[in-house]
């Protein structure tokens, strides 16, 4: 078992369908970012940036994995992001 760095704090993880690709939340990063992980390589990929000092509530992957949807406390908000 080895050590995937994905920022401060990891909170929430969600796993694609196809199960290539995991999600996970940073919470106390600043900007607030989601770090990809290539689960058959497990390495990150490049950050996604959600915002400035968001916190959030969830992570959730859509069945056909075209979107990522994130909880947020700040605005009582969800955002949905299309999964490049």
């Amino acid at each position: 078992i080895g050590l995937i760095p994905v920022g401060n704090e990891p909170l929430f993880i969600a796993i694609a369908p196809n199960s290539l690709t995991a999600y996970v939340s940073n919470s106390e990063s600043n900007p607030t970012i989601i770090t990809p992980i290539d689960i058959a390589m497990n390495t990150a990929k490049a950050p996604i940036v959600i915002g400035e000092g968001m916190l959030l509530t969830g992570l959730a992957v859509t069945s056909d994995g075209a979107k990522l949807y994130v909880g947020r406390t700040e605005d009582d908000g969800v955002t949905p992001g299309t999964i490049i």
